[in-house]
């Protein structure tokens, strides 16, 4: 294998230059990614944007069975229409049944791909952002808007895992809850690094 010694600094400049040029490298910390997920397997990697984290093993060919392909299955809430946080429970319920529709009608051409009907895999993240602070007298510097965007985002996940077990209850769980740290009653509240309270 051929290889190049270079300094750490120059590395670093060089993502960052080719990171501003195109907006196409993305970094990931994969120790803490695992640390932090909420799957019991391994995650690997996770597609471009970074924004789905999945556990996925490699597949050898087109109708492997024992490997897994991780789908990206998502949604984002409309946050600037948001009146009071009560209105998200409504909106989560619905946003969380409408992805696990998707999950179950749609086509998997690719058997590796079928995992997803055990894993059941769907991420949730919100967009108009801006709109809401400014909304309520906020701006992204603005210190006092920490404990709100924080409210905000427990509520969203309330809310939205309040309508994941909704559905649990409606249709049992999905094949692969055992996998996940929620079945050992491990919630991302009790993984994140509490070293961004001090930031």
């Amino acid at each position: 294998i051929s290889k190049k010694k270079i300094k750490a600094r120059d590395l670093m400049n060089q993502f960052c230059q080719e990171r501003i040029g195109t907006g196409r490298i993305y970094l990931m910390n994969i120790d803490h990614t695992n640390t932090h997920s909420s799957f019991i397997d391994k995650i690997e990697m996770a597609n471009l944007c970074l924004e789905a984290c999945l556990p996925t093993t490699p597949i050898s060919h087109i109708d492997d069975e024992e490997g897994e392909i991780a789908l990206c299955t998502l949604a984002a809430l409309n946050v600037g229409i948001l009146k009071n946080f009560n209105e998200l429970e409504d909106i989560c319920e619905n946003v969380v049944r409408a992805l696990d529709s998707v999950i179950e009608n749609q086509d998997y051409p690719v058997k590796g791909a079928r995992k997803m009907l055990k894993r059941r895999s769907i991420g949730v993240g919100i967009t108009n952002f801006a709109y809401w602070l400014a909304k309520n007298d906020l701006t992204y510097d603005d210190p006092n808007a920490l404990p709100m965007v924080d409210e905000l985002m427990e509520h969203v996940q309330y809310y939205l895992l309040k309508a994941s077990n909704k559905l649990a209850r409606e249709f049992g769980p999905c094949e692969y809850f055992n996998r996940t740290k929620y079945s050992q009653g491990i919630l991302p509240i009790d993984t994140y690094n509490k070293n961004v309270d001090t930031l």
